[in-house]
């Protein structure tokens, strides 16, 4: 039988006992009264060795590791309240126990732990001489930098400069150890010696912890649970899992003051906003502690790199009868640049051929426009988890906030304001918010699932070339047509067929060696647009239409890269003829239209260079480095649920809330760690050569279609009456009059 007393199990030479251990068979063991206790393969009683059965003892206490909360002894399964009742059965409230979090010198001190140690721990002394001394009580860097300094300084230089002043027979020492030929020093090396004085300083002393944040900071962005950072902070490598918590709150406060400085600094800010949706799942669920469904709202701030003093700040009076529906069309002259302009972008689609290399050096690598320079700057962004308790808020009201997000961001965020119209103040009438703009990633997204609404059909599965018949032919399995599922798969493969395509029209150039750039390119646009041909040639149709879509994406793509604040209103009049020729109920062909006459029309020209240059972020600076602001807030959320990700089980609020919250300042760690140590960004090492293949692969299916020969008649019997080009579609006096009624809407809500 199996006896207890004070919960030190003793296991007896029972017969029974021992053939159901021996033989896997696990059950009920009858405990003393008012005690019970279930074992098996994972409980207590599985793991112990049926060789030695009739000597095992369980002492005390030795199976117990300490987790930061109070209760009494347990097994893997349950653990028991004093009396000997199952806590989990007895008690209904045992998710109110409360937690104590742990200091470091608890934690290290945890008798439990270091009981399992102590015999150890008396061997190692004895091999040591140990001497107290007071020669590194000094006032070290790791224990004053801030998480601030971590995010933006170069830690290890600053380590190596204190080692220098402070002990530098400890430098000396430990660079001879890890440095074993002179003249074949590396990063790593250096990296290695900062590491080990941290880690001695640590031990020292837990409060120079410099480095152990860094890392704790790193171990919670890869997703390390609790037990993982508990083994770094034994071997002095990371801070405790309490200390964890304390760092990340920490966290959320240098953000909050980042931000707060940053606009102290410069109030000209733009809000970009996005929804962070989670489903927290609870093991345990009660009553009071069910599964969770959260909606929160995610922010980023960025501010601005132009100078705006010198434009008027005066928003111009204009009357609807004012507003001309023809001046959300493109005229000539803007369809003559946009034409331009997808010449130079054909021509890099064809610059890796053999015959067409000597185009790189005939095309502009940087397509100019007015504020090429002050594009290329890093611009500044921050998290904003909560605007409340950032003190005076003058300077924003003053000079006014820029909102920012997707179609169903802006319209709420409009509705927001037009239920306050009546508020007595500006404040409570959200004045210093406006003007509320649509963002141009979402734009494009909703342009490339219009493009994959008309091309992609499945019913074309056996029409050799269509959008459809690729996707298969490459085996491109995540591309179903859902383009919000997965945008990058379905924008690879669309540009892939793109630039087969344009591959394709060239080979029939017969004057590609004369290195005439404007000739090749005009012959090249003519074939690929089916300029001079007529459109019953549905199979040609077909892919000029797909051209179209195609190069409206290649030059969207372009124009944020470039940060083209020219080029981006021309892009809006362009894609609102795109979104009505597809549906005369399209959303985003109104969000098209709202953004040209909130921009051209009523909108100050101080307002409007800031709603322009508040479409492209720079993050890492330098020229064609530009990002849809809209993709940078998505990206800020990404990161945002992978910390939420990662704190396992049982999310609470307040956790996913520190999690969030900290995120940005994690990021720019882990970032400013990658730079210091000259990490790469991890890609696909052989995304070139695959892209290659499958390009081959596409050329040699549509050179059997032969797109760009004309035959009368030919046609795709899932595509029979297809347009050449989707925009034309309709007839321009139709889209002039469903602009006009737009912009009569528009403007009432404005």
């Amino acid at each position: 039988m199996l006896h207890s007393s004070n919960f030190d199990f003793r296991i007896s030479p029972d017969p029974q006992t021992i053939d159901c251990l021996r033989n896997g068979h696990f059950g009920s063991i009858d405990l003393e009264p008012g005690l019970s206790h279930t074992v098996g393969p994972a409980g207590d009683a599985g793991s112990i060795d049926k060789t030695d059965i009739n000597d095992t003892v369980i002492p005390e206490n030795a199976g117990k590791v300490s987790s930061g909360v109070k209760r009494p002894t347990t097994d893997d399964h349950s653990y028991m309240n004093q009396k000997g009742q199952n806590a989990s059965a007895s008690n209904s409230n045992d998710h109110e126990y409360s937690c104590h979090l742990y200091t470091e010198e608890e934690e290290e001190d945890d008798e439990d732990v270091n009981f399992l140690c102590h015999d150890r721990m008396k061997d190692l002394l004895k091999m040591l001489n140990l001497k107290s001394n007071t020669d590194y009580d000094y006032a070290s860097m790791l224990r004053m930098c801030s998480q601030t300094d971590l995010s933006e300084q170069d830690i290890f230089m600053g380590i190596i400069q204190e080692m220098k002043t402070r002990c530098p027979h400890l430098l000396e020492t430990l660079v001879s150890v890890c440095v074993k030929d002179e003249t074949k020093v590396n990063l790593r090396q250096i990296t290695s010696v900062a590491v080990a004085y941290s880690c001695l300083m640590f031990a020292r002393n837990n409060k120079n912890s410099g480095i152990q944040r860094c890392i704790t900071m790193l171990a919670v962005k890869g997703d390390a649970n609790d037990e993982f950072i508990r083994r770094l902070n034994r071997m002095s490598l990371s801070l405790s899992c309490s200390g964890k918590l304390r760092i990340l709150d920490k966290a959320v406060i240098a953000s909050h003051n980042m931000l707060v400085e940053a606009i102290r600094t410069n109030p000209l800010m733009k809000i970009t906003g996005d929804n962070l949706d989670m489903y927290i799942r609870t093991n345990h669920q009660r009553t009071d502690n069910s599964n969770q469904d959260i909606h929160w709202f995610a922010s980023n701030a960025f501010f601005t790199r132009l100078n705006y003093q010198n434009l008027p700040e005066n928003t111009p009076e204009v009357r609807l009868k004012d507003i001309d529906a023809e001046m959300f069309v493109l005229n000539e002259s803007e369809t003559l640049k946009l034409n331009d302009v997808q010449k130079v972008l054909i021509g890099r689609l064809l610059c890796d051929r053999d015959e067409y290399q000597w185009l790189k050096n005939k095309l502009p690598q940087h397509i100019p426009h007015r504020y090429k320079i002050q594009s290329k700057y890093r611009e500044k962004n921050e998290i904003t988890p909560v605007l409340n308790g950032m003190g005076n808020t003058d300077v924003l009201d003053k000079y006014g906030v820029v909102l920012g997000g997707d179609m169903l961001t802006r319209e709420r965020l409009q509705n927001a304001k037009n239920i306050t119209y009546l508020a007595p103040t500006p404040k409570g009438r959200f004045e210093h918010l406006s003007p509320v703009t649509c963002e141009l990633w979402h734009v494009k997204q909703d342009l490339l699932s219009k493009a994959y609404k008309a091309l992609f059909k499945s019913d074309s599965l056996g029409e050799c070339g269509t959008l459809f018949h690729m996707k298969t032919a490459l085996r491109r399995n995540d591309v179903n047509g859902n383009v919000k599922s997965n945008y990058k798969a379905h924008e690879e493969l669309f540009l892939l067929i793109v630039k087969a395509l344009i591959h394709i029209a060239s080979d029939e150039i017969k004057d590609c060696r004369e290195q005439n750039r404007d000739i090749v390119l005009s012959s090249v646009f003519s074939k690929i647009y089916g300029l001079g041909y007529s459109t019953d040639d549905y199979v040609y149709n077909y892919f000029t239409n797909l051209l179209t879509w195609g190069m409206q994406i290649v030059n969207m793509n372009d124009t944020a890269k470039e940060g083209d604040m020219e080029r981006l209103i021309m892009n809006m009049k362009e894609n609102a003829a795109f979104f009505y020729s597809h549906s005369a109920m399209s959303k985003y062909f109104s969000e098209c239209i709202n953004t040209i006459l909130q921009v051209d029309h009523l909108s100050s020209p101080h307002m409007k260079m800031r709603q322009l240059e508040g479409a492209f972020i720079n993050t890492k600076g330098g020229n064609g480095k530009n990002k849809e602001a809209d993709l940078v807030q998505e990206h800020a959320i990404r990161n945002q649920k992978d910390l939420i990700r990662g704190l396992g089980a049982n999310k609470t609020e307040n956790g996913s809330r520190r999690a969030s919250s900290s995120a940005d300042i994690i990021h720019r760690i882990g970032d400013n760690i990658d730079h210091l140590l000259n990490i790469p960004k991890l890609t696909t090492s052989h995304a070139k050569k695959t892209s290659s293949k499958d390009l081959e692969i596409a050329i040699n299916i549509l050179n059997k279609v032969q797109p760009f020969n004309y035959v009368k008649g030919r046609q795709f019997e899932s595509f029979k009456t297809i347009a050449k080009n989707p925009k034309l579609v309709v007839q321009k006096k139709d889209l002039v009059h469903a602009i006009q009624k737009k912009i009569q809407r528009l403007f009432l809500n404005s």
